[in-house]
């Protein structure tokens, strides 16, 4: 139901409900419906009143007149939060669809004795036996802290398993994911303590949690029913083990499934539940991953669709945008680069040569000094600027002509002063042209190696004077290891790798790690 609330004075926070199609008669007066104590208040001085679901307030002749939102008006119709104010008497409007507004009110130096400060860190830093549930309860807060802080799946999976180690008794750990694209259950991470020998995976353990959603304790399997017949439980003297699904509730993601063969440390009650707790929590953090890889792949499917209508339109290559922004993020993840900064090299891959069109030409509306740098730069640079939320990617796009040695345009800037987006932007540009416009590449058609070998030596010729030599090993490391022309959303799953179909009764499966190396790219 609609109110009038007082906001200042001695009659502050005082409530008058609207209701029925009696007016409210506003006044100094005390035979008023709300009566107000302000010597610049009229004995009447205002009504308020009712059309249907529609709220108004009348001035009624007063002397000193009313105002809402700080404007005088004769009659004004009210809406959600309007400030009423009559004399030196504030009143706020509220309607029905929102909770009262709540006036805060603050102090300044106020005495106060601190009895306990404490930082998000210390509370995973404490000394002293604490007991089993509290080693616990820091890891999962720990473990709250690290999903929070990595975006990147390899990397939240590498220090979630290296968390998880520290507080179970687990020779080995392994966490599997379903693939995506495929279905495939693969494996993403893997843990072992010390020089231990590598232990099978039962698939019989593995395949039941992952089906039916269900954790798996067994401080002895040899000696469980459940899974005594499993031949390869037995041979390979599989004794600890504890299985969580990895789960949403409604769908199982995969499993963490971890595993000793000692049985003077085995997995107890606490153990398990710490694992659901995590990967409760990993199962939230991973839907929303794969939510927000879903939305990117939208908006970049997209404007690569609109990238191609525009090229077609002005005559540019086919697909010199997609490709540029493409390798761009790839320069950038090898350079390991942040999230979001790989998002917009992308897109001012995909924009930087807008201000070719002739459409765009015209919309700029502004005359540009070809002295000052390359027109379609200058052009597209001012499109963009009316744009909202594009600011970063304006100053890659408008950077992207700089040179590291300081010669370029439009603004002179040198070395590490041009923003590293920028830096990598142009030599992806760069690489672009020399392999597709001198070579006459078809759209689409993968280069040839020798191709490619000429443009990489190009690129080394220049580096230091027009390029980032960072930047062009970058580029050359990732071509080295397959990553330019290779899909970068999700891990491809191997022909070696179980679906939940092909885990069979009894079979282990022992997965290989994965590892990645940063490997250092010849001098150019």
């Amino acid at each position: 139901m609609p109110q009038l609330r007082i906001k200042n004075g001695p009659q502050k926070a005082t409530v008058v409900q609207i209701e029925g199609d009696k007016p409210i008669i506003i006044g100094r007066d005390p035979t008023t419906s709300l009566q107000i104590i302000d010597k610049g208040v009229s004995r009447e001085h205002a009504e308020v009143f009712r059309v249907g679901e529609m709220v108004f307030i009348r001035d009624l002749g007063s002397r000193n007149g009313t105002f809402v939102n700080e404007e005088q008006m004769e009659e004004e119709l009210l809406r959600e939060g309007d400030t009423i104010r009559l004399g030196s008497t504030q009143l706020v409007f509220e309607s029905s669809n929102k909770a009262a507004e709540k006036d805060v009110e603050y102090e300044e130096g106020a005495e106060f004795k601190t009895s306990l400060e404490l930082k998000v860190e210390d509370l995973f830093v404490g000394e002293g036996d604490v007991g089993r549930a509290g080693e616990h309860f820091r890891a999962i807060c720990q473990a709250t802290q690290v999903m929070s802080r990595h975006r990147d799946e390899d990397e939240l999976f590498s220090h979630l398993l290296d968390l998880i180690q520290e507080f179970i008794p687990a020779d080995h750990i392994y966490l599997f994911l379903k693939d995506e694209d495929t279905g495939a259950i693969v494996p993403r991470a893997t843990r072992q303590k010390g020089e231990t020998t590598q232990i099978p995976i039962s698939r019989t353990i593995l395949k039941r949690v992952i089906t039916e959603a269900r954790s798996i304790l067994t401080a002895d399997a040899m000696q469980d029913e459940r899974f005594k017949t499993g031949d390869s439980i037995v041979m390979h003297q599989i004794r600890s083990v504890l299985c969580v699904p990895v789960s949403t509730g409604r769908t199982t993601l995969g499993a963490l499934y971890a595993v000793n063969a000692r049985l003077a440390e085995t997995f107890d009650q606490s153990d398990l539940e710490l694992l659901t707790a995590v990967c409760t929590q990993l199962g939230a953090h991973l839907v929303s991953l794969s939510a927000t890889r879903g939305r990117r792949r939208m908006f970049m499917g997209l404007l690569c669709a609109m990238s191609r209508l525009l090229e077609a339109a002005s005559g540019e290559m086919k697909g010199h945008a997609e490709r540029v922004g493409n390798c761009a993020a790839v320069i950038a993840r090898q350079m390991n680069v942040e999230d979001l900064d790989i998002l917009r090299v992308t897109l001012a891959g995909y924009l930087h040569d807008l201000g070719k069109l002739k459409t765009v030409q015209a919309e700029a509306g502004q005359e540009v000094d070809p002295k000052k740098g390359d027109p379609h730069v200058l052009i597209g640079t001012l499109f963009l600027e009316k744009l909202p939320g594009l600011t970063e990617v304006v100053t890659l796009v408008r950077s992207h002509h700089e040179r590291f040695d300081g010669r370029g345009t439009p603004v002179g800037l040198k070395g590490d002063s041009i923003p590293l987006g920028a830096r990598i932007l142009a030599v992806a540009n760069a690489f672009d042209h020399l392999l597709y416009d001198e070579n006459k590449i078809e759209p689409g058609a993968e280069p040839d190696p020798s191709d490619v070998r000429k443009a990489f030596t190009e690129l080394g010729n220049r580096a230091g004077e027009q390029f980032d030599v960072d930047v062009v090993r970058a580029l050359m490391v990732a071509y080295r290891h397959g990553k330019l022309y290779a899909s970068k959303d999700t891990p491809t799953a191997t022909a070696a790798t179980p679906s939940t179909e092909d885990v069979a009764e009894g079979e282990t499966w022992a997965p290989q790690a994965r590892s990645a190396k940063n490997d250092e790219a010849p001098a150019t």
